[in-house]
């Protein structure tokens, strides 16, 4: 259980569905559902939320992520497609990808998308130390869509 106190001093908070599916029951909204449906997303982000914690990136596995808070606009971002063969550290991979974004000064709705595609790599390969791209791999994925869009 994540306390109060410390709820209030989060800046990005970025549970996956069963990671958020517990924060709810802590804070006695559970639901029962494994995949938390895409119109519950805005519900279960401003329960979190109303913790205190000034932003919040619900992971969602294939579908994407849900964002939502003082420092984002609330979108919804899809994940990139990929041919996954193993998602063990693909939720760690988008978080190290955010955060380097973040670092180096990126908007946070450009900082999500980059550590989707860092994700969108990372599941391309087994394991989890080893699935973990380069900057270079990210930006060629990052570059095939951006192509791919035109």
């Amino acid at each position: 259980m994540l306390s109060a106190g410390l709820l209030q001093t989060v800046t990005w908070l970025t549970p996956n569905e069963s990671e958020t599916r517990s924060i709810l029951k802590d804070l006695n909204h559970p639901i029962s559902d494994d995949t938390i449906d895409d119109d519950a997303l805005p519900i279960v982000a401003s329960r979190i939320l109303a913790t205190g914690v000034r932003n919040i990136i619900l992971k969602l596995g294939a579908r994407g992520i849900y964002l939502a808070g003082k420092d984002v606009p609330t979108s919804f971002i899809p994940t990139y497609r990929v041919q996954a063969v193993d998602t063990t550290a693909a939720g760690d991979a988008f978080n190290g990808g955010f955060a380097y974004a973040l670092t180096q000064g990126m908007e946070p709705l450009h900082a999500a998308r980059f550590g989707c595609a860092v994700a969108a790599v990372s599941v391309t390969r087994v394991g989890a130390q080893p699935s973990m791209p380069t900057l270079s791999q990210v930006e060629e994925l990052l570059n095939l869509t951006t192509d791919a869009a035109k």
